[in-house]
């Protein structure tokens, strides 16, 4: 075995590892998410479920895209980013990821709004909040698909960390206007 079969068993090894534990945490997240998704049945708050069910049908495209992604790195040589149905999957990803952090926030800026009801200007603040964010991630769903190639080789987009900034912003203030309330 030469040092390059060497280098190149140790790196699959190593990543495989790193993918296994990356589905453990998902499997795990997807099994609470089927819980809350249960219980918000259960008790009958038929917004909530229908953001569950959002929730889980997006996270179980995640949770495929994943897998199958995982399978086809470690046991496949990769095709390359040229191919139409590659990009294709890779928006799946790109897109699915979005749409769970979206649920997220509004379900943060819904329990923000539920708990501030006579608050106008909290409430104009969290809509034009997620309003904004609402449009930074759909402006980043298409720049992802346009700069699949850059990705490929390791550039991060700007709007990645800025979309992810807006939603820490977003459930910051939500979380300071509810202790605000309580306070």
């Amino acid at each position: 075995m030469t040092p390059g079969d060497q280098e190149a068993l140790f790196n699959t090894g190593s990543n495989t590892i790193l993918n296994i534990l990356n589905l453990i945490v998902i499997s795990l997240g997807y099994g609470g998410l089927v819980l809350m998704t249960c219980i918000s049945l259960h008790t009958l708050r038929i917004a909530l479920f229908i953001c569950c069910i959002v929730m889980l049908l997006s996270f179980t495209l995640y949770f495929l895209y994943d897998s199958v992604s995982i399978l086809a790195y470690t046991f496949e040589d990769f095709v390359g980013y040229t191919d139409v149905a590659t990009v294709v999957w890779l928006e799946i990803g790109f897109v699915t990821a979005k749409v769970l952090i979206l649920m997220g926030d509004v379900i943060v800026v819904w329990r923000a709004w539920v708990l501030l009801p006579g608050n106008l200007s909290g409430k104009v603040l969290l809509t034009v909040l997620m309003l904004a964010n609402i449009g930074l991630n759909i402006a980043d769903c298409v720049e992802d698909y346009v700069s699949v190639s850059q990705v490929a080789i390791g550039i991060v987009p700007a709007l990645d960390w800025i979309s992810y900034a807006a939603s820490l912003a977003i459930n910051i203030s939500s979380t300071l206007f509810i202790v605000w309330k309580f306070w």
